[in-house]
């Protein structure tokens, strides 16, 4: 072993991340028991369940209650990739394309691979966010930032198979190599963003605010050179690439994008430009319910929650983090009638930062948010909605 590996070793060994480490481990074993007992001692919504996508069975058993509504599309298209017309096509590639890969060594199991692979994700999304954290501000402020992200109520779709935990840790990665001047790395997170979720190409933005923001600290010589900011257009190339599957696999390079606005949600980036009725739809004409697909008042609450915390991420002044906040937050709300927006919001690492910052007792706020976890978790279990 190297001087520098063994020096990484024990970096990684050190005492603060060993303790991250455990209050990783013990969170997701804790999620995963809760989703297996909930399952044993809950009532199951059948007609629910038998309403929605299944795959690769119908068939109810415990592990029905992990392979919940995006994990049997991920896992379908793991199985037998995308066709014309088929209802799983608004998923992106990335991540089932992971399970396709590591079921091969895993005795054909899909559902494990995607477990493992969701686990494995989120596991060094956590420690690198950690890292992160830690380098641009102090221990203190990493601890809670880690805290709030393994409790936040919707947090538990990291152990699930869902492409959040592939899309949280690309976007870790992206800003830890920024941190470090390392554009060309960021780029290949860049790159491969907008495979894994629609809003990856959102990522472009702050690419771009980080581009123009090194390039004006640069001196005229330095500025000469500039063939490293061609690295920006990496996430236009993954979207290039995303629609060329689609053309391959379905004929239509918007396959995607026509199957989100069918949705229930019905998903379109022209809501955004009337604004009027995006707000009337979601907050005058509502058939109100605590939690429901597009008429839930807790994914409303988590919406402020959001734009409080964007005012505080905007008076740090850190104008990259600002922008990435900005666009992966309010293009959801925007242009959906928030359906699923809680689980929109656990990608989103610089509300977790702020909250860090927040003057209130972290460690009460925290116990509630994770008991929210836990019942969140145990509906989405027993197939009610959530997220």
């Amino acid at each position: 072993m190297t001087s520098a590996a063994r020096e990484s070793c024990m970096h990684f060994l050190s005492r603060e991340n060993r303790q991250a480490v455990i209050w990783i481990l013990a969170t997701k074993f804790i999620i995963l028991l809760s989703i297996f007992l909930s399952f044993q001692f809950g009532t199951f919504a059948t007609k629910q369940y038998l309403s929605q996508f299944t795959y690769p069975t119908s068939e109810i058993t415990w592990q029905t209650a992990f392979r919940t509504w995006d994990g049997a599309h991920c896992l379908f298209i793991a199985d037998h990739g995308y066709a014309k017309d088929s209802p799983s096509n608004p998923f992106f590639p990335l991540f089932p394309a992971t399970i396709a890969i590591v079921k091969r060594f895993m005795f054909g199991n899909g559902l494990f691979s995607g477990l493992l692979l969701s686990n494995l994700f989120s596991f060094f999304a956590f420690i690198y966010l950690f890292k992160f954290v830690r380098e641009r501000y102090d221990l203190t402020i990493a601890r809670r930032t880690l805290g709030y992200a393994l409790v936040f109520p919707t947090s538990f779709f990291f152990t699930r198979v869902y492409s959040e935990s592939l899309f949280f840790l690309l976007c870790v990665l992206f800003f830890y190599s920024l941190s470090r001047n390392q554009l060309s790395r960021a780029a290949i997170f860049g790159f491969l963003l907008p495979l894994t979720r629609p809003t990856g190409i959102l990522i472009q933005l702050p690419l771009m605010v980080y581009a123009l923001t090194d390039l004006k600290l640069k001196t005229m010589q330095e500025k000469k050179s500039l063939s490293k900011y061609f690295y920006v257009v990496a996430p236009l190339l993954g979207f290039a690439l995303n629609l060329l599957l689609m053309k391959i696999f379905t004929g239509n390079w918007f396959e995607q994008f026509y199957g989100e606005s069918r949705s229930v949600g019905q998903f379109s980036i022209a809501n955004i430009f009337n604004l009027r009725n995006w707000f009337l739809e979601n907050f005058v004409f509502v058939d109100w319910a605590w939690y429901g697909d597009i008429n839930s008042v807790i994914d409303r609450l988590a919406f402020l929650l959001y734009i409080w915390l964007l005012f505080g991420i905007c008076k740090q002044g850190n104008w990259v983090l600002f922008s990435f906040a900005l666009v992966m937050g309010l293009v959801p709300a925007l242009s959906d009638h928030f359906i699923c927006y809680m689980r929109y919001l656990i990608v989103i690492f610089p509300l977790f930062i702020q909250l860090a910052h927040a003057k209130f007792n972290h460690r009460r706020v925290q116990v509630v948010m994770f008991l929210c976890q836990l019942a969140f978790n145990a509906m989405h279990a027993l197939s009610y909605w959530v997220g």
